[in-house]
């Protein structure tokens, strides 16, 4: 039977520009591969395929007033520091906000950052 190991969220901060960031609900992170070909002349036939990653991260966290979102657009890192490991994403770039209005009157946010570079520590 395989060992599972959980995060909690008791465990997790999330940090921006080196600062904490408060009242994030979730945090979803993905990764997506492409590639670039580079062709013969006149030939559809790659010569060669060179990988590249985009990073993307969901945040969902309801609206309070030091929300460092709407003033800049670009950060430097954003870093997960989980229990046993530390997550850096840099050179981000806030590409969508979405405000929402839930039931008991909070402003709910749902933030779409993208990264060039994912760092594991």
């Amino acid at each position: 039977m395989a060992d599972f190991e959980f995060e909690k969220c008791q465990d997790a901060v999330i940090k921006v520009e080196e600062n904490i960031l408060g009242a994030v609900k979730q945090a979803v992170c993905t990764r997506e591969n492409t590639y670039y070909e580079i062709n013969e002349f006149l030939s559809d036939e790659p010569v060669c395929k060179i990988p590249d990653s985009r990073y993307k991260i969901k945040l969902k966290m309801v609206l309070g007033a030091d929300n460092p979102f709407f003033e800049n657009n670009c950060f430097n890192a954003i870093e997960l520091i989980l229990k046993n490991r530390t997550v850096k994403y840099s050179d981000c770039r806030v590409k969508k906000i979405e405000s929402t209005v839930n039931s008991k009157g909070f402003v709910d946010m749902e933030i779409w950052i993208d990264a060039e570079k994912r760092d594991v520590v």
